[in-house]
Formats: structure tokens, sequence, C-alpha cells
């Protein structure tokens, strides 16, 4: 393949939406449906790799005036405070090319303290608990690295948060048991006062090769699942972060905004070493037979603009297209999903260029066909108003 000229490639390209940064790969948890294959080693990331990629985002084309990072991947807390105190001091310099930068961390939330609330509170930083339920449901998967429950020690965490009147959304794995408990997970995350609840379905990724979720009559259960948690929605606070997307887009009528996980630049992942990639932000720590390592650079020798160059990154990018025609041509659903998750592809189908995958059957086919129809029955309510 020819070389891309970076300024007229990049100037198709999406802005940057999303920053991915992983302090860490470890983790204190073993969850059994975790896809990170390195979450055994302990190491961090330097502050000369946080200093380096927003250096260079000072300077990146396809930076725009908003910017959301996430700091994820095996237990990001673990990096301890002092680092990201140094991190979002770093983070700072984007606002001089006139960027808001607004962070977020997803956590297990096991290490929660005062001290962290305190930091959460001072700078406004967004978090995200991972919490499956009540404990029946949460321990049967999020367990220690010796098989206890973690689910006493989460709430300890989330009670900390509370206490300080910190704001926080709840991230729930739905694994093919705890689709049976729509009515006990609705009491559970209401108890807790949530005003946003976010779902993700087990997925085949990763080192996670198989899934609860893999069967012929899930599909049915998943769309049942959400019906009902949808209708327990209706009268209450919390929003569901699926549910509200879809009713944005489908009322909208603007069908063709990008997929941001098939579109390069619009989501940048950086792992532990400073090594980067785009597209689905799990391909990152990850590798596969047919493709190898998912890096297209490190921030340390390249510029972020450079991946145009790699040629790793260009068959990437060219089988994901590929499979995004696929979609296109095949998917009834296709306008609202605009070619599904690469990473789900990848790692089920076993190359970016195919279509269909588990995760969009459920995720997204039966996620889809429940809004619509939810929305279809409201249509006559808002005719008379």
């Amino acid at each position: 393949m020819d070389p891309i000229p970076q300024k007229t490639a990049a100037a198709k390209y999406d802005r940057l939406r999303l920053l991915v940064m992983q302090p860490t790969p470890f983790c204190n948890l073993d969850c059994s449906y975790c896809y990170l294959p390195h979450r055994n080693i302990t190491k961090r990331m330097s502050q000369e790799t946080v200093d380096a990629v927003f250096t260079d985002l000072l300077i990146a084309p396809f930076v725009g005036n908003r910017l959301s990072i996430v700091w994820h991947a095996g237990e990001p807390l673990v990096a301890g405070l002092p680092f990201y105190v140094r991190a979002l001091e770093s983070s700072r310099r984007l606002g001089m090319r006139g960027c808001d930068v607004r962070h977020s961390i997803q956590t297990n939330a096991t290490i929660i303290n005062e001290e962290w609330c305190k930091f959460f509170k001072q700078e406004r930083v967004r978090v995200g608990v991972s919490v499956d339920g009540p404990a029946f449901l949460h321990d049967r998967n999020r367990r220690t690295r010796t098989g206890r429950g973690t689910h006493a020690k989460v709430m300890r965490g989330i009670e900390s948060l509370q206490r300080n009147g910190i704001d926080f959304y709840g991230l729930c794995v739905l694994t093919r048991e705890s689709l049976n408990y729509a009515d006990e997970l609705f009491e559970f995350f209401s108890s807790l006062g949530l005003t946003q609840l976010c779902f993700n379905v087990e997925e085949v990724e990763g080192c996670h090769s198989g899934s609860s979720l893999d069967a012929a009559d899930m599909e049915r259960d998943c769309r049942d699942f959400f019906d009902r948690f949808y209708d327990l929605c209706a009268d209450a606070n919390i929003q569901v972060r699926e549910f509200q997307a879809l009713r944005r887009l489908i009322l909208s009528g603007r069908y063709d905004r990008p997929n941001t996980q098939c579109v390069p630049f619009s989501i940048l992942s950086v792992d532990t070493d400073g090594n980067f990639s785009s597209f689905s932000p799990e391909l990152l720590s990850n590798s596969h037979p047919n493709y190898g390592r998912f890096m297209f650079g490190n921030i340390h020798r390249d510029s972020f603009i450079s991946m145009l160059d790699s040629k790793q990154f260009r068959r990437v990018l060219s089988d994901i297209n590929s499979g995004v025609t696929k979609c296109r041509e095949t998917c009834e659903h296709f306008v609202l999903c605009r070619g599904g998750a690469p990473s789900n592809k990848v790692f089920e189908n076993g190359t970016f260029d195919s279509a269909e995958t588990m995760y969009c059957r459920l995720a997204k086919k039966a996620l889809i066909d429940v809004c619509l129809n939810k929305i279809e029955s409201e249509l006559p309510q808002f005719a008379l108003t």
C-alpha cells in the first residue's frame, strides 16, 4: 500500500471524541468474564507517557473543542492518587487550544475512600462503578483472586461516594443468569439512587473466549429483559444509557452519524507503555492470530497522526471498512447501528471483514427492536398532546 498523505487523510476522519487511558493492566479482582490478558502485571504508566500523550494532542489536527478522557483497563485506581493529580494537571494544557476536557474513571470501587472522594469532587471527575446488581448476581462473576465475592467491598466504596454527595453511574454486565432478574436489578439500582445506568452484555472478546449468552434462545431472553427494564424505568429517575442513546437517535432522524468504533481517530487508546491504537478500545490490550497486536505506534517515538503510515493500521482499516459494507448490504438494523463493533467481529468471526456477531444480535438488534416498539406505542400519545 502507498503511504497516505497525513494532512489529507486526517481531514476526512472524525474528530477525537474519546481518549481511553490505561494507567495499569493490573486488577485486584479476577472477574470471570474479563477480556484483559495481562491483569496480573503490576506495572504503571509513567508521567513521561502521560505528558507525551497530551503534548502530541496539543497540536494534533483531529482534536476539537471537547474531549472525554476515560481512565480504564485493569483497576485504574491502583495507579494511585498522586498519579492522577499529576495526570490531570498535564491534561490541562489542552485548554490552550480551546479544548474542554472531561475526565471519567471506571472503577470496581473496592478501594474508594475519603481521600479519593475528595479528589473526585475537587476535580469534577465522573465516576463509573462496575457492579452487577445484588450480591447473589454480582458475586457469581466479580470475585477476588481467592474466589471470594466482592459485593460487600463494592458497596463500601459506593457508600463513600454517597456520603460525599458524588453522583456516579453504574455499569452492569448482563449474563445468562442476570437476564432472569430484571425486577431485582431495577430495585437494586433504584436503591442506590442512580440516575444513570449502563448495560454491557457478556461478550466474547480478548482472552474471554466463551460467553454464557452464546446460545440460540438468548436473543429472545435479551429482548424480554430489555422490554421489562424499559417499562420499569418509565416512571423512575434512572436513565439507561442504551435506551436513551437509541431514543435520541431514532427521534432525531440523523442516521448518518459516524460509528465512532469504525472511524480512525474518533477513539484513541493508550496503554501503560505508551502504545496506542484506534477503533474499539478493547483491541489495544489484545492480539489475534490473523492480525497480531493491534498497536499502531508508540507515543514516545511516534505521533498519533503517524498511524496513517502504519501498514497494520491500513490493513485493519481496510478490513473494518469492508465489514461495514457487509453490514450495510445485509442488515436491516444498519441505519441505527452503522456497522457494529470491530472488536466483536474479530474475536467472534476471526476477521473485521464480517457482519453479524452474537454481540450485535443481543446488544444491538434486540435492543433496537425493543426501543422501536416502545416509541411506536408512544406515538398516539404524542399525537394527542
